[in-house]
């Protein structure tokens, strides 16, 4: 402990210059000395914390050994009521701590709990303090709860109702907030050998590391509870933050990361921005946020073999961080490694099995990649039994697609729009629901109407009305419109080429005149060389999943559309030519020989 005090010590001019002008605000509160079940170390814990943040510039609220549920409510309040007042707050408690009913207690010192309902009527609530975060969600909200330990009362407990070993209970953090636990939720922590926890040294010595995030700054502290206790400690954290990443000690390499994002998110010279990460890693060789960027640099670039070995490096270094798994998957999957790809998302929800969006991904995976059904499915569930609160609109999409469970699917994306009214895909897909599965066209105009709105500049959502104006309306002039819109924002998007070819088709069956033959045959000769180019390229789409397969068949019907127009315009050559194309993209080539025999080989062609 004096060691870690005297390196604040020195560091101290240092963190003066390099901390941003925004205000910080921390409350530290250690309870040691208990009646029954005294603990050695949260005062040290308190103060040692409380010493580190001081030295980061934080004006600190330290309370000790608060005895009674109003002294402990009391110093909550004094934090509450100068929150608003600062752009970041740190929470810190030490001490016991229970769960009742999956709510968690923080308790004073000389209270008596002899039952839940002590618990309940003389603990404190650790909602009293979340209520004082959720109020500041544009901003950085951080607590920590040092109170896993054992429940002291539980010989008068009714043996039926023991909380012995339970721990604390998961806490969802409100946006803008990161809640980090000393171990794992329904686990105990020990209370530490000597002066301080294993934990709390190691949270002071990580809090004090330069141009680290928080979130990294956890993870470093996870890496190293689990190596000093030979994994019987995993301390584990949930993040909601928002905005920019948060740094404790900012130095100015956080401006050639930030300079970096900006490159990256233009796609202006990516090999600009390669070059920049590489002045950092000549530095510091195992900067993981430097290596995470290049990694995802060479994504970008095409260039998955390279992204894969900066990606083992980032697990050789932090072999216990879920994230380098998942960020792995995708150099797999670009490589055709499904069963590598598979293999790290298990072991990513192995390291996080509470982590709802692993099983997301994973979802995602076994649907688009594998055609699992069965197991995207079960992904997803999961995923979601996580995550009540915050409905994720892609799963749900999979869900309604694969269950058929289309009036949950409703509740889901109409709580999903409660919760975000300017979730555009959430009314997007809804609209499709509306329009597809409960017959409700009024409501589904209304939805599509709304994620435009939200939305003008995506093509997927021209593309889905304009669909809806064709099948459901039998608006083709509107129809064709959308579709326009969608190609002038992407022009070479071979969905909306497709559609807009197709429905010029239909336009030609139902008028039947020159006029009408003519522009369709122009879209469907745009839309097969486009789609011809495309499957040269083997460039994946938007709409079109497995792009081999699927160009093949859009070819395939595509041909046999023109044909079908050059036949109404007397070209019966081109006719059959086209018609023998068809046969050659189409995986299924008898419907397409039938027309042939009867319209083609009587003429000798």
């Amino acid at each position: 402990m004096k060691n870690i005090r005297f390196l604040i010590f020195l560091l101290f001019p240092f963190f003066l210059f390099s901390q941003e002008t925004e205000k910080r605000l921390a409350l530290v509160i250690g309870n040691s000395n208990y009646d029954k079940e005294e603990l050695k170390n949260p005062v040290n814990d308190a103060r040692l914390i409380a010493s580190t943040l001081d030295s980061l510039d934080f004006d600190v609220i330290l309370k000790e050994n608060l005895s009674t549920k109003r002294d402990m409510t009391a110093a909550i309040r004094e934090f509450g009521n100068k929150r608003s007042e600062y752009d970041v707050a740190f929470v810190y408690y030490a001490g016991h701590g229970i769960q009742v009913d999956d709510e968690n207690f923080l308790l004073p010192t000389k209270e008596v709990f002899e039952g839940e309902f002590d618990v309940l009527d003389y603990g404190v609530s650790v909602q009293n303090i979340m209520r004082y975060l959720r109020a500041q969600t544009n901003e950085v909200n951080i607590l920590i709860l040092d109170a896993c330990r054992d429940n002291p009362f539980e010989s008068k407990w009714n043996t039926t109702r023991s909380l012995k070993s339970q721990g604390l209970a998961k806490i969802p953090p409100p946006t803008g907030s990161l809640i980090a636990f000393s171990t794992d939720s329904g686990k105990t922590a020990p209370d530490g050998d000597g002066e301080n926890s294993t934990y709390t040294i190691s949270l002071a010595k990580n809090m004090l590391l330069e141009d680290t995030s928080i979130d990294q700054v956890f993870r470093n502290v996870r890496a190293e509870v689990l190596a000093e206790t030979n994994g019987n400690q995993r301390p584990v954290e949930a993040t909601q933050l928002t905005g920019q990443t948060f740094y404790l000690v900012k130095t100015d390499i956080n401006e050639t990361f930030d300079e970096i994002f900006k490159i990256i998110d233009s796609d202006k010279d990516l090999y600009e921005a390669l070059g920049k990460v590489g002045l950092i890693l000549d530095k510091y060789p195992e900067n993981e946020q430097a290596l995470s960027i290049k990694s995802r640099i060479f994504i970008k670039l095409d260039e998955y073999e390279k992204a894969l070995e900066i990606s083992n490096l980032l697990i050789k270094i932090k072999p216990d961080e879920p994230e380098y798994y998942i960020n792995r998957t995708t150099a797999h999957q670009k490589l055709g490694n499904f069963k590598n790809a598979v293999n790290d998302y298990k072991t990513a929800l192995k390291l996080s099995p509470n982590n709802p969006n692993y099983y997301y991904y994973l979802g995602d995976f076994y649907k688009e990649i594998t055609n699992d059904t069965i197991n995207a499915i079960v992904n997803y569930k999961e995923g979601l039994a996580l995550d009540a609160t915050s409905p994720k609109k892609e799963y749900t999409v999979a869900l309604h697609q694969l269950t058929n469970n289309y009036n949950y699917s409703l509740e889901i994306y109409s709580q999903a729009i409660k919760i975000d009214p300017n979730n555009f895909v959430a009314y997007r897909d809804r609209a499709n629901l509306y329009a597809k599965n409960l017959n409700n066209i009024k409501k589904a105009l209304i939805d599509y109407n709304m994620t435009i709105s939200l939305s003008p500049n995506n093509p997927l959502n021209y593309f889905f009305r304009g669909n809806f104006y064709r099948n459901y309306l039998e608006d083709y002039s509107k129809a064709i419109k959308d579709y326009n819109k969608g190609l002038k924002i992407d022009p070479d998007n071979s969905g909306l080429h497709y559609e807009k070819a197709i429905t010029y088709k239909i336009l030609d069956d139902i008028v039947d005149n020159n006029n009408s033959n003519i522009e369709a045959l122009i879209n469907l000769s745009s839309s097969i060389e486009k789609f011809k180019e495309l499957k040269k390229n083997n460039h994946p789409t938007t709409f079109l999943q497995n792009s081999a397969v699927n160009f093949d068949k859009q070819l395939s019907n595509l041909f046999k559309q023109r044909g079908l127009v050059f036949e109404k315009l007397g070209l019966h050559n081109l006719m059959c030519d086209d018609f023998n194309s068809s046969i050659s993209y189409s995986l299924e080539h008898e419907g397409v020989n039938i027309i042939i025999e009867k319209k083609c080989s009587k003429t000798g062609n």
